[in-house]
């Protein structure tokens, strides 16, 4: 959390100062109202009336003073959640697919918005709080060792108690969080998972499971939150006990002071309130550091994920070569399955390649390993002549595209999922539209698509897969069943405008391609799962 904080700096230095001078005038005000206690018992009216003008101004400031700092703390808590989604996402962006794909999106899900807004509101906000306490804790010692010995002593008793306290509860507080976060985790991922299968429960005629699941992971969940709570009642119990204990003794003891005539009667105001800050703000920091330790699983999980991800390789320039692909002896395993062994294959820059097979003979496979999302193989898999396990995934894909059976369809326009936040003449982005078939492209490209493509056909989705693919000027295309939602002529269509173009790498996996369309191929290859 430190190093999130000292980003922003400025800003928390700024707040913490403001707090500061908000504690001192709230100690001004305490001795004020003593002192106006101890003058209305010398019947003395103008005094007192001087002393309430002057605790409107101090309370004038302080209110001010809250005002600002709230304001401000927000803006502080928000910029810090801001940074910390920005370094996930960029670590995202950065991770090997095989690290990415470690975790569910309903997990990463549950990362960006319910741990962020736990480290916002148990973590960074409590912060502020402890500095409210410990400095009027602080303030307020000073200002009861003034007063007499004896309250100086139970006041240092009492605070060393407190500050013990919270030992006794810091590693089940800990453990607690753990288990909090890594259920709220499998509920994010089960919900996730539930709401994706509505499909699969509605052919099976089984619905009905649907607010059986969500009802038991929300069981699972409560039931997590509600023993971090009584564990967390048991320890606020304890520190108010105690702190009302000590508040007690120092306001009785101050009152015997008084009737033996060694204190004003206004002393015993003063030791009340100046108690309550100390014993009140002691229990707060053992209360909002339990909080704040809450939230450490969650930045170790983040800065274990961040710094796994910082591991890639480092990116080098690859120059191109005519062959781009070139496949020595590979061999893979899935399970206790062999899809591959001693399998060889050279694909030259600009060829195009039929890949056919039996299902679950390899073929999307081979796209997984050409791409580098699959390293656990033996052999060599060369990509413009180097090891391809050597090369971060994202430097494949710069020249690179996967277009698949059912291709991910962002939320806004057609335009939108083409351009992928480009700004650019709509005529221009036309052009792709109108390559892979799709005539009036000013209308279509300003269509709503709807959640995920809903508003799209399934050979709407594919055709706008292409025309990214063609606007992003991906050169090598791995077409996994792009085709298959489109009508026979549609199909056709495409697959010659594809393979036509003379600049283009494409390997294409395909169970229905006409004569047509594979004269137009320079290689087939047959993936057979022989083992």
């Amino acid at each position: 959390m430190k190093n999130y904080i000292l980003k922003f700096k400025y800003q928390f230095l700024f707040i913490c100062s403001l707090i500061l001078v908000r504690q001192l005038f709230l100690m001004a005000s305490n001795f004020l109202n003593a002192d106006a206690i101890t003058i209305l018992t010398d019947n003395s009216l103008n005094k007192f009336i001087k002393i309430m003008i002057l605790l409107t101004i101090t309370w004038s400031i302080i209110i001010t003073i809250d005002r600002i700092v709230k304001v401000r703390e927000e803006v502080f808590v928000q910029d810090v959640g801001i940074n910390i989604k920005d370094t996930l996402s960029n670590a995202l962006i950065n991770s090997d697919i095989e690290n990415y794909k470690e975790n569910s999106a309903g997990i990463y899900q549950s990362w960006l918005n319910n741990d962020i807004q736990i480290i916002q509101n148990k973590g960074i906000r409590n912060i502020f709080s402890i500095i409210y306490s410990v400095s009027g804790m602080v303030f307020s010692l000073v200002a009861l060792i003034t007063y007499h010995w004896l309250i100086s002593l139970i006041t240092i008793v009492g605070t060393l108690l407190i500050i013990y306290l919270p030992k006794l509860f810091n590693n089940k507080l800990h453990n607690m969080g753990e288990v909090v976060t890594k259920e709220n985790e499998r509920y994010v991922s089960s919900l996730e998972e539930t709401i994706h299968g509505y499909d699969t429960y509605f052919s099976l005629n089984k619905l009905s499971m649907i607010p059986k699941r969500i009802n038991r992971s929300s069981k699972e969940l409560k039931l997590a939150f509600v023993k971090q709570s009584k564990l967390e009642s048991n320890f606020y119990m304890v520190n108010f006990g105690l702190n009302v204990l000590f508040q007690v003794l120092l306001v009785f003891v101050t009152g015997y002071l008084v009737i033996k005539d060694n204190l004003a009667i206004g002393s015993v105001a003063a030791v009340g309130m100046f108690a309550n800050l100390v014993f009140d703000g002691m229990s707060q920091i053992g209360y909002k550091l339990s909080f704040i330790k809450s939230v450490t699983p969650i930045f170790l999980k983040f800065d274990k994920f961040i710094s796994r991800c910082k591991k890639n390789y480092p990116e080098n320039a690859i120059p191109s070569q005519s062959i781009l692909f070139k496949i020595n002896n590979l061999c893979f395993n899935f399970d206790d399955k062999q899809i591959f062994k001693d399998f060889n294959l050279t694909i030259h820059r600009g060829s195009k390649y039929l890949v056919h097979g039996e299902s679950g003979a390899g073929k999307s496979t081979l796209f997984k390993i050409i791409t580098g999302q699959l390293k656990n193989y033996t052999g060599l898999v060369e990509y413009n002549g180097v090891d391809i396990k050597t090369i971060p995934v994202k430097q494949i894909f710069d020249d690179l595209t996967l277009i698949q059976q059912e291709p991910f369809i962002f939320s806004g326009t057609v335009k939108d999922n083409i351009v992928i936040d480009d700004i650019i003449d709509d005529n221009e982005v036309g052009k792709y539209l109108e390559k892979v078939g799709i005539p009036n492209h000013i209308e279509f490209l300003n269509k709503e698509v709807g959640s995920q493509g809903e508003n799209l056909s399934g050979g709407q989705k594919q055709r706008i897969a292409i025309a990214r693919a063609l606007y992003n000027n991906k050169n090598i295309l791995l077409i996994d069943e792009g085709t298959s939602a489109l009508d026979k002529e549609s199909a056709e269509y495409l697959e010659s405008m594809l393979l036509n173009n003379k600049d283009l790498t494409i390997l294409m996996i395909s169970h229905n391609v006409s004569d047509n369309i594979s004269k137009l191929f320079d290689y087939s290859i047959k993936i057979t799962n022989q083992f």
